[in-house]
């Protein structure tokens, strides 16, 4: 099998999956939401942008959108999947714990979003789950510290004070993220957030 017969074989398998689970109130890949959650979208829009397929894109956008309202606290920060959500089909997310790994993915599938479509909706998105590091969160603390390090989450009673390396490259490849998104003909300017660093 060559590199592109995988590509469209997993490309078709994740719309397969969409297709078995997708309802008007749950438009996901699997009866539910549980790590690293914004990375099967993002794969799909980059398939559907590298093979010319519109369908794929459409499905990666439509999931995507949907996980947005998921990840949207009523204040409007975003709020990730908490780690603590049971594997129940259609069971709506628990808050707690949040982890900058769904913050990193989610920053990554906007960017992807909206260097597909250039639709400002996906750029804040990606600003948005950004944000959630420096503070703009349920519990309005900073994961990120002086040094570049992330704490490892958000908990019931504030920060989990770990600084594992998981964490800390979540936020540095967030950082990254948004950087080269100023890079790339982003002609919209990036909305300031209460940087720590």
């Amino acid at each position: 099998m060559s590199a592109f017969d995988i590509l469209v074989h997993h490309s078709e398998g994740l719309m397969a999956r969409f297709e078995t689970h997708n309802a008007p109130t749950w438009q996901w890949f699997e009866p539910s939401l549980s790590y690293d959650n914004a990375r099967i979208p993002q794969a799909l829009i980059a398939a559907g942008v590298s093979l010319s397929r519109p369908d794929m894109l459409a499905i990666g956008l439509k999931s995507l959108g949907w996980l947005d309202t998921i990840q949207k606290a009523p204040n409007g920060f975003f709020r990730a999947v908490g780690s603590s959500t049971p594997s129940i089909a259609f069971a709506p997310p628990r808050l707690l714990d949040q982890q900058p790994i769904e913050a990193c993915a989610t920053v990554d599938a906007a960017l992807a979003a909206y260097e597909a479509t250039r639709q400002s909706k996906w750029l804040i998105m990606a600003q948005t789950a950004h944000a959630w590091f420096f503070g703009e969160n349920d519990n309005g603390l900073p994961l990120s510290d002086l040094r570049g390090g992330c704490y490892d989450g958000l908990t019931e009673t504030g920060l989990n004070r770990n600084q594992g390396a998981e964490s800390i490259l979540a936020l540095q490849m967030s950082n990254c993220a948004m950087a080269r998104a100023t890079n790339i003909g982003i002609n919209q300017p990036l909305r300031p957030i209460g940087l720590s660093m």
